[in-house]
């Protein structure tokens, strides 16, 4: 597919040369977000600035593995949102974080595109392509990985594979139908419900917890409105907004 190449050049290119390279005042808060919560955090970044005048949340948003890597190489944020215990523990273990708690749980899902002909789980064997996570980098790969595994059916589809670098590249080939199946987390779905059809929801046993964890970094040292974001994130009517989004909150409980 002459997309899917561009879009993995594309993507190739984001991970060695970040986009965010500049030196914020202390007005901004930079948070590097799993792609899976871009919508969520528009809205609490909308949400948020309303209420702290003079603070400006700035959101990088990709694949946690990306993320984590622009990170280690010097890209400023103060906040980080990975969607993999992998990958926060990776970012964690370099002694760049402050505090890390966990923050929200997800599911996996297997969805296809709204008026496809396919409408049961079986189906997936007569597929031509499946969009998957690119396991190196994007969390949603690694979970997906796991249950096919569980399920004895991983070697039987892998050949069927489409690797996307983030859960938007993902929801990109589906929305366009480029593809036949995609496995994405549950979230994802209910964002463009109208748009895809959901065919099988797994169940957690076949798979590692899907849990993100919230990181604050040693670049929000100082900055009085990176702290006062990151509390935020863990108050009452932000537990409000992530559930309205279809996540699991797993703090306030």
């Amino acid at each position: 597919m002459k997309v899917q190449r561009f879009l993995k050049i594309f993507l190739n290119l984001f991970i060695l040369f970040p986009i965010i390279n500049i030196a914020y005042s202390e007005n901004y808060v930079l948070v590097s977000a799993a792609a899976s919560l871009r919508d969520v955090f528009k809205k609490l970044k909308k949400d948020f600035e309303k209420v702290y005048k003079g603070c400006y949340i700035v959101i990088n948003s990709g694949a946690s593995g990306s993320l984590a890597i622009q990170i280690k190489n010097g890209a400023p944020a103060d906040i980080f949102i990975s969607a993999s215990k992998r990958w926060a523990d990776y970012v964690d273990h370099l002694g760049l974080s402050l505090q890390k708690k966990t923050f929200l749980s997800n599911s996996l899902a297997l969805v296809t595109y709204k008026d496809s002909p396919y409408s049961s789980f079986s189906d997936i064997y007569k597929a031509k392509n499946i969009v998957v996570g690119n396991y190196k980098f994007a969390p949603f790969g690694e979970y997906t990985n796991e249950a096919l595994k569980n399920l004895k059916i991983l070697e039987k589809l892998k050949d069927k594979f489409v690797y996307a670098n983030s859960v938007n590249q993902a929801l990109f080939y589906l929305l366009s139908k480029e593809v036949d199946f995609g496995i994405i987390y549950y979230t994802d779905f209910l964002k463009y419900k109208d748009r895809l059809k959901l065919i099988y929801v797994f169940p957690n046993k076949l798979h590692r917890k899907i849990n993100y964890y919230a990181i604050l970094l040693k670049h929000a040292k100082g900055n009085t409105c990176a702290y006062k974001f990151y509390n935020y994130l863990f108050s009452p009517y932000a537990k409000y907004i992530f559930e309205n989004y279809g996540f699991n909150v797993t703090f306030l409980k």
